[in-house]
């Protein structure tokens, strides 16, 4: 089907300026116009990452979630007033975090 739908696109895209062109003209012309198309789509879909998967970390997000995934191990003690939306605790070890983290929060 793919190679159907490449032809079919060779045959509009390229020969219908030409009537019983060589057959080295073809590869020629198939070789220059077509397949870099097909190889840059191709390259496009290879380096994207896929829908619904995680995009790599960069920079500053790297030792934030290490800090994150410390923070995950810890069990909170006692109560404390947290607002997730407003990204509070009233704990007091969120404000000496470099990354504004609390164990209660995370």
């Amino acid at each position: 089907m793919v190679v159907e739908a490449m032809w079919q696109n060779f045959k509009h895209l390229v020969l219908y300026l030409y009537n019983r062109l060589r057959v080295d003209f073809a590869t020629f012309a198939l070789v220059t116009q077509v397949l870099p198309g097909y190889r840059h789509k191709l390259l496009k879909i290879h380096n994207n990452a896929h829908k619904g998967w995680a995009t790599a970390l960069h920079g500053e997000q790297i030792p934030i979630k290490k800090a994150w995934l410390i923070l995950c191990d810890r069990e909170p003690k006692g109560k404390y007033n947290t607002k997730v939306f407003k990204w509070i605790c009233n704990c007091g070890a969120q404000k000496y975090h470099l990354y504004l983290l609390c164990k209660h929060l995370v």
